[in-house]
């Protein structure tokens, strides 16, 4: 046996061992909730993507290398490999040392977010040699410009001295919990995950949706009962005067209006039941 074909065997059983019918954790789904547009991440799983196609709809999310990057569509870039591909899959110490030869454009990628932008990173040790390698150059960069600044902030579950010390100026790190217990600090990350999707939520599709109308309050009333007539009304327009009204409608669309058409129905629908109950 080779050693490639070790490699490759290796790949197999991580296939083996994170595919399948696994399901996403609640902070796979959190992550996914806060629909960010760029992701890398060094997991070999599919979890991350399922959660996101979960919450915003199939093929909302493209994989990167494997798919191509689409416009105005979110990516998730998997720097160590897929299980949808094996033989995609690094592990083995040759692969590490054979990645920035092999793989130096999905390093590009990864160094172009640390140089023109703030990273979030949630669930990684920041032990690997390859991310750490790729730090160091941007850091580097920036020196030799007089440019230092933080690259961004690592979240943790409890405090690490030992790396808040190492990565001091260029990484803050950040402990989302007091407790020793790492069940109670996972569950601690959980809640801190959820208070930022809550925070950092600009999406409402419920404000024209009449099923939610008690949640409004004052104006807001009259205001939608106004936005979903002309939602009714752009859609009453023939064929080639809509078109013109697209745009609007989607936002109409994104907000929960519901064609008045298909609201009657669903009425009928919810009184038929009631009677038939009753």
């Amino acid at each position: 046996m080779t050693e490639d074909d070790g490699s490759n065997d290796l790949g197999e059983r991580v296939v083996q061992l994170t595919g399948g019918d696994i399901k996403p954790t609640l902070s796979h789904c959190l992550l996914a909730s806060l629909r960010v547009k760029k992701v890398v991440t060094t997991n070999y799983d599919a979890l991350y993507e399922r959660a996101f196609e979960s919450a915003h709809g199939e093929n909302s999310v493209a994989v990167l290398p494997r798919e191509e990057a689409r416009a105005g569509v979110p990516w998730v870039l998997k720097l160590h490999g897929d299980v949808a591909d094996a033989s995609s899959i690094v592990l083995s110490r040759r692969d590490f040392v054979r990645y920035d030869a092999e793989r130096r454009p999905l390093g590009s990628i990864v160094q172009s977010l640390m140089a023109t932008g703030h990273l979030i990173v949630v669930g990684a040790s920041m032990t690997d040699d390859n991310v750490l390698r790729l730090a160091h150059e941007v850091l580097a960069l920036d020196a030799r410009n007089k440019r230092p600044r933080t690259l961004g902030t690592v979240i943790t579950l409890q405090r690490d001295e030992i790396r808040t010390a190492l990565w001091k100026n260029d990484f803050d790190y950040v402990a989302v919990s007091d407790s020793l217990d790492q069940q109670v600090a996972a569950r601690d990350l959980e809640i801190f995950l959820d208070k930022l999707a809550i925070l950092t939520s600009v999406d409402a599709p419920y404000l024209l949706d009449t099923h939610y109308k008690g949640l409004l309050e004052g104006g807001e009333i009259g205001l939608a009962e106004n936005l979903r007539a002309a939602a009714d009304v752009i859609r009453s327009l023939p064929h080639e005067h809509r078109e013109r009204w697209s745009s609007l409608e989607a936002v109409f669309d994104e907000l929960g209006a519901t064609p008045w058409s298909q609201s009657i129905k669903e009425g009928q629908r919810v009184s038929q039941s009631r009677s038939q109950r009753r």
